[in-house]
Formats: structure tokens, C-alpha cells, sequence
């Protein structure tokens, strides 16, 4: 049984647990134990992270209280589908009982795995500015201006206002990305696969959220064969 801090935001979270839970339903005939935490917090705040990279040490002590609630209910290691509030990673872990597991982290491995020398990212401008992805990587990055409209698009999402138009931004920005010399392109925001089409590809797309789904269930599986 693991622990998701969810909401961050709903859809992303959605997401996650049904992709797990069908991924275990072909290994297994019975569902899976999930304990989902869907964070209450003001939506002004995450408005005001995504869009003037402010306020975001307001987020922790709702994080923290997600953390310790999930553990009281007995979970095993806790999730957290969100790449830009890990920047309070190390915070979440000292707070909690068992193992954090981190999105970061866990897409890192795979790209040191799979020998990537250059990639491009696309994500919140938080995650951008806090480096999360560093760690030896070199890192191919969208420009002040379409950085502003990345955060925009974010935004919308949000607010369920996504256009034809936002999708076709997304796309030519993959693009752009991968011609700068990008071996592949993470999705460092596990909202934004609602605007991404990862179909068809040239190069590789890493979807952050993909990462984490298959890191927890191969984590939940290790559990359930002692």
C-alpha cells in the first residue's frame, strides 16, 4: 500500500491512479491498495507559483500535514505527482516515517540509463529556476518569452480554458527544442500532458509522470513479493 499527495493538480492525480491501477490489473486480479491525500490548499497559491514564481514556502506546511496523514494511515512510501513542489522533497522526507519517492529522481536514473546528452525541458518556470533537473545534465531551455507563454498554458489548464492553439504552441516548441540538439524532451510538469501529443516522434519524449507511474508500481510489486 503506498500513498499518493495528490491534487497537485487533480487531473495529473487522476491520471496517475488510474494508470496504475491498470497497469497492476495486468499483473495481478485483484486492485491495488492506494491511499490518495488530495491536498486542500487556496487556488490563488498555485496561481501565483506557476505565474510570478512566488509564495511557493506557503505550500509546505499543507504538504507536510498530506505527508503525516498518509503515513497515520499506514502507508508504505508516499508519491508525490507534481515535479515543481519537489523542491520541498528533502522537507517531505524528514517529515515522514517511510520512503519519499521522488519524480525527480526516478526520470534522472532513466535518462543517465539511456545516455542522454542533451535535453530539452519543458516545465513550470518554478521548476526551471529551482534546477531541479540539473545533476549533470545539460539542459536545452525554451526562451524568456515562450517560457511566459509554457506558463500561460499552465494556467489554462487550470482553469479547463486549454485551446487548439495552446496544443499547437506545444507542439512547435517540441519541435524547436529537439533542433537545438535536444536527444529528448522531458515533461517536467505532469499536467501538461493534457496539451502534449506524444505520438509520432522523431525523438524521444519523456513524460515525468509515465516515470513515476512505473517507479511506484515496480516499488509496490517489490512489497508484495516478500
Amino acid at each position: 500500500m503506498f500513498g499518493v499527495i495528490g491534487g497537485l493538480g487533480p487531473k495529473a492525480t487522476s491520471k496517475f491512479y488510474l494508470d496504475t491501477i491498470r497497469k497492476y490489473l495486468k499483473k495481478c486480479e485483484r486492485y491495488p491498495q492506494i491511499l490518495v491525500d488530495n491536498v486542500s490548499f487556496p487556488r490563488k497559491l498555485e496561481q501565483e507559483i506557476i505565474q510570478n514564481c512566488r509564495n511557493e514556502n506557503e505550500m509546505l506546511p499543507y504538504l507536510m500535514k498530506s505527508v503525516r496523514r498518509l503515513n497515520k494511515a499506514g502507508a508504505d512510501f508516499l508519491v508525490m505527482p507534481c515535479n515543481t513542489l519537489h523542491i520541498f522533497i528533502e522537507d517531505l522526507r524528514r517529515e515522514s516515517r517511510v520512503p519519499v519517492l521522488s519524480i525527480i529522481d526516478e526520470t534522472i536514473r532513466l535518462i543517465k540509463q539511456n545516455k542522454y546528452k542533451k535535453i530539452g525541458l519543458l516545465a513550470t518556470s518554478k521548476t526551471v529556476e529551482s534546477d531541479l533537473f540539473e545533476n549533470g545534465i545539460e539542459l536545452i531551455l525554451p526562451d524568456e518569452e515562450e517560457q511566459n507563454e509554457i506558463s500561460g498554458i499552465e494556467l489554462r489548464i487550470l482553469k479547463h480554458q486549454v485551446t487548439e492553439k495552446d496544443r499547437n504552441f506545444m507542439d512547435k516548441i517540441i519541435v524547436k527544442l529537439s533542433k537545438r540538439g535536444s536527444d529528448a524532451i522531458i515533461i517536467g510538469c505532469t499536467d501538461l500532458y493534457q496539451v502534449i501529443n506524444f505520438k509520432d516522434r522523431e525523438f524521444d519524449i519523456i513524460d515525468t509522470l509515465e516515470i513515476l507511474i512505473n517507479s511506484s508500481f515496480e516499488r509496490m510489486m517489490r512489497g508484495e513479493s516478500k
